[in-house]
């Protein structure tokens, strides 16, 4: 079961009015598990992680490249969903990654100026979301099952 976050959308430039700013990543949602009797095997994934943020685009005279996209939470693992990037520019800000059981969100990086290319932020990295289980019996939770954030309630991993 997932609820992660989108990945934030690349700013658009136009050679007419500018480069925009990357989008933000999505926010991790709410995942509730409640039941008579919560059994999690091995192979269990619940994530509500959050997404990367998106790289700002650049411009100049009758030039413009927009930014990249950023990548989705992820869905079975406790990694950070990476900003929007790319090697080709240097004046494009950066996209901050999303959050995880793996790390904090972060900040997207500003742009800057580089041979007439005027370019803009990247977008922050969205927050983790929460997950909660419950459980009227005891719960039997695997080692192996993945928690991205951590879990609270009555349910907790080993």
């Amino acid at each position: 079961l997932s609820v992660s976050g989108g990945g934030g959308a690349g700013g658009q430039a136009n050679k007419n009015s500018g480069a925009g700013g990357g989008g933000g990543g999505g926010s991790g949602g709410r995942l509730v598990v409640e039941a008579f009797a919560v059994n999690l095997m091995s192979d269990a994934r619940l994530t509500a992680n959050g997404g990367g943020g998106g790289e700002g685009g650049t411009s100049k005279n009758n030039d413009d490249e927009n930014g990249a996209n950023a990548s989705s939470g992820s869905i079975d693992t406790g990694a950070q969903a990476p900003g929007g990037a790319t090697s080709t520019s240097v004046s494009k800000g950066k996209g901050g990654p999303g959050a995880a059981r793996d790390g904090a969100a972060g900040m997207g990086k500003n742009g800057d100026t580089n041979l007439g290319f005027e370019g803009a932020g990247g977008g922050g990295g969205g927050a983790v979301g929460f997950i909660h289980l419950r459980s009227i019996q005891t719960c039997t939770v695997n080692a192996n099952a993945v928690f991205s954030p951590a879990s609270t309630g009555d349910c907790t991993p080993p």
